[in-house]
């Protein structure tokens, strides 16, 4: 599903050779530094075959000796994918081979959590309690929604999504998403927002600083909510717009080195429902390529959840 963001650029690039991807604002905020500006949390949901899922037991007196996922603050230098593993085994002692991203939380833009599925390769169970954890176990979803006393309810969403993919997706190569490796120095969102009526589908641009249509792009500051950034884009070409934000296409991050690649970039997929445009920075461009309608379509089927949007899709 990633390269759709990447056909669209294409697209664009092909009609406007001077465009190229959106960058829009890259002068305007500073750059971001992890621990400074911006806190990224990893998390894994960890199902074995007979369906029970992993869990472990805090042992930060904050919430000592309850349950929550596998899951921590991601460390200077480090990747997503490297941040998932070292948590896993920190906190329950297996190696841990991620997937596919599963959702992505944000509060503002200054705190965003990326959580992800995959299989079990090593290790042992932890048993014994260090600074990290004070045990890891299986546990079937009636016992962790019902029995466990949980550091949070936040996760039960996700449990249940991971479940939902499990259960009749992840054979599927198509429906899996992993971060791509392309260093960002701040945290930005492009707007995918498509219109489709009947055969048809069009992809909204907007009007660079030099004049040249782009898929819309847009630095998010730490005190950002991303749903009001998108509402914010949206509005300015039609104040009247109907639309659904369907969720995130793509991450884009590195995390190395740290202080000039701690950024990251999610490609947000919306589906608009009416629309006038009243703003001349504003176009819409056709979209031809029988297999990219087809992708796009299938897109809006496999989304990063996030609970900012209130969605809860595959």
């Amino acid at each position: 599903m990633q390269t759709v963001v990447s056909e669209l650029e294409d697209i664009t690039l092909s009609k406007f050779p001077a465009g190229g991807s959106p960058k829009d604002g890259e002068d305007d905020l500073e750059i971001f530094a992890l621990g400074r500006h911006i806190c990224y949390i990893v998390a894994a949901v960890i199902i074995r075959e007979d369906g029970k899922i992993l869990m472990m037991r805090e042992a930060k007196e904050s919430c000592l000796g309850k349950w929550y996922l596998p899951a921590g603050r991601l460390e200077k230098n480090e990747s997503l994918v490297q941040g998932a593993k070292r948590e896993v085994i920190e906190e329950t002692g297996l190696e841990f081979e991620p997937s596919t991203m599963i959702c992505i939380d944000t509060v503002f833009g200054n705190w965003i959590r990326v959580t992800f599925t995959g299989k079990i390769i090593g290790g042992k169970l932890k048993t014994k309690p260090d600074k990290e954890s004070l045990e890891a176990a299986w546990f079937t979803r009636e016992d962790i929604f019902t029995k466990l006393k949980l550091r949070a309810y936040d996760i039960c969403p996700a449990i249940d999504v991971t479940l939902q993919w499990h259960h009749s997706r992840r054979d599927d190569l198509l429906f899996r998403s992993m971060p791509v490796k392309n260093p960002q120095h701040k945290v930005s969102i492009i707007i995918l927002a498509v219109f489709k009526k009947n055969d048809e589908l069009d992809v909204l641009l907007r009007s660079s600083k030099n004049g040249i249509p782009k898929l819309p792009k847009e630095l998010i500051s730490p005190y950002h909510r991303i749903k009001e950034r998108v509402k914010d884009v949206l509005q300015s070409a039609d104040q009247h717009i109907e639309y659904d934000i369907s969720g995130v296409l793509k991450i884009e991050h590195v995390g190395s080195p740290h202080g000039a690649a701690d950024g990251m970039c999610l490609s947000v997929l919306v589906n608009v429902k009416k629309c006038n445009l009243v703003s001349e920075k504003f176009h819409w461009i056709n979209v031809s390529s029988d297999s990219l309608k087809s992708s796009v379509t299938l897109a809006a089927m496999f989304v990063l959840m996030d609970m900012t949007f209130e969605i809860l899709r595959l």
